[in-house]
């Protein structure tokens, strides 16, 4: 089956994109828990491929909710998959997944990065991406430089992390993973929803005809995000995708799954206190329902590149190569190969 944002397996326009959030936010839906953990269990059901395929494994609720499912129906569709685990030195992540994979019988491979493998990556995956990095002041619509240098920064860090996974599937002959990109947004996983949640808080996004900030916001703000998505991690993704030659599978991303999550009030997303562990509420219930063990159904989120520690091996090379900032560093690997 196609994803909710490709045709003819092309990804579809940012504006196509946009109108499609559109629609699913217009269209009238009532959930609850049993009724998202169900659409849950139908898309990754539906997404299992015939052939062996992969996870992109971080120990995280997404991954380990997706890797406990597949898990599931192993059995029902004799089918087999692999973990796969990107780590800088001692990263937490791979630390952690090694334990849920054990602990929950799952087949795992971790790719160990030393720092000159993350260097190698990096300038390749700025080359596949080409990303830009710009001076502060460079760019006279965007003065500080800050949007577009901290949307591929972290587009550096998050693409080495799927290209070291990749190639190392390729080994064996793994061309297709479960991905869990869209449950931050549907779920409401980052600092923006419960800043969204906070009337209090000076940094909350303000939206259209809305004066006070309350727990009404963080839907709306999961809704811009997943407009966002297209620009921010769609278009990233799929390039690698088409330059590595692998496909993407997004059980979260899936239309029914999105209705589900988005028709949940915010109160079941995020609690007031903005701590980690009480963002994405209702997936971590879920999870821990199905049977995942507490430890990871609520561990602490982080972003692919801080768990990884790839974002630490990216200060490293910036150190040694004589630079105060990451963004000097990448734009000298930008602008060098």
């Amino acid at each position: 089956m196609e994803e909710l944002f490709v045709k003819n397996n092309t990804l579809i326009a940012q504006k196509d994109w946009e109108a499609t959030i559109k629609k699913l936010k217009e269209t009238k839906y009532s959930s609850n828990q049993n009724k998202l953990k169900e659409a849950l269990l139908t898309a990754v059901k539906n997404r299992i491929p015939k052939e062996r395929f992969g996870i992109f494994f971080s120990g995280g609720v997404d991954s380990t909710t997706i890797a406990f499912l597949c898990n599931t129906f192993k059995k029902e569709f004799k089918i087999d998959f692999i973990c796969y685990t990107v780590g800088y030195n001692n990263a937490e992540d791979v630390i952690v997944a090694q334990k849920a994979a054990k602990q929950l019988g799952f087949k795992i491979k971790v790719i160990k990065l030393e720092l000159n493998d993350v260097e190698k990556i990096l300038k390749k995956v700025i080359k596949l991406l080409d990303l830009k990095f710009s001076a502060k002041g460079s760019d006279k619509n965007d003065p500080t430089g800050s949007y577009q240098n901290i949307t591929n920064i972290v587009a550096a860090g998050v693409a080495t992390v799927v290209y070291a996974a990749v190639k190392e599937a390729k080994k064996d002959k793994i061309d297709v993973f479960f991905s869990g990109l869209g449950s931050e947004e549907i779920f409401a996983g980052y600092q923006r929803h419960a800043d969204a949640g906070n009337k209090y808080t000076a940094t909350a996004t303000k939206h259209e005809n809305e004066d006070t900030y309350n727990v009404d916001n963080i839907n709306e703000e999961c809704w811009q995000g997943l407009k966002k998505m297209w620009a921010r991690d769609l278009l990233r993704d799929c390039t690698l995708a088409k330059k590595l030659k692998f496909a993407a599978l997004t059980p979260y991303l899936d239309r029914g799954v999105i209705l589900n999550a988005m028709a949940i009030g915010g109160k079941e997303k995020i609690d007031s206190s903005g701590d980690n562990a009480n963002k994405k509420l209702i997936l971590r219930k879920i999870s821990e329902s199905l049977g995942i063990p507490k430890e990871f159904a609520w561990r602490k989120k982080k972003a692919a590149q801080y768990g990884s520690a790839v974002d630490k091996a990216l200060e490293k090379l910036a150190k040694n190569s004589g630079f105060k900032y990451k963004l000097e560093y990448l734009m000298y690997l930008a602008n060098k190969y």
